[in-house]
């Protein structure tokens, strides 16, 4: 379960330059193997920020939980080259934080070997630049202001 703190006020301020941010899409538990009419709903919509509040991906079932790193790149770059994603978001500001499947297993917590490397992929895929503080600390808490909204996210702490 992620967190997701929006607040919205009326002065416009120059940081960013969009103007007044009026649509703000969400989503999570994606299964960006299958198709998902979702998508062309949220396209339609044309959401100026997309906030994924966790499981973008999912491992496909022949996958099954993943053991490495690899399983989950893959499965990012999946979601990234899915036309009714790239369709949805192409003019959005894409945000996120992650959940147990965005990690690559179902209830992965604290001692999976590979965290830091599923968080610095899924960062990646969020086109954070590599030379970002994010990749240096735990969690992929944010917080970032859009003319007249202040985001937040931060996942909940996953500790099993």
């Amino acid at each position: 379960m992620a967190w997701v703190l929006v607040v919205a006020w009326s002065l416009l301020l120059p940081v960013w330059t969009g103007g007044v941010i009026s649509r703000i899409g969400f989503g999570s538990c994606n299964k960006q193997w299958k198709y998902n009419p979702h998508w062309e709903h949220v396209e339609q919509w044309e959401p100026e920020i997309w906030i994924w509040t966790g499981d973008a991906i999912y491992l496909s079932s022949d996958q099954g939980d993943s053991l490495e790193v690899g399983a989950v790149e893959r499965a990012l770059l999946e979601l990234q080259r899915h036309q009714p994603y790239l369709k949805a978001t192409k003019s959005a500001h894409v945000l996120g934080v992650y959940d147990d499947h965005d990690y690559g297993m179902n209830d992965a917590g604290r001692h999976l070997n590979y965290r830091a490397e599923s968080a610095k992929a899924y960062l990646g895929f969020l086109g954070v630049p590599v030379t970002s503080p994010r990749y240096h600390r735990a969690g992929l808490w944010h917080s970032q202001e859009f003319g007249n909204c202040l985001l937040y996210t931060s996942p909940s702490p996953r500790d099993s």
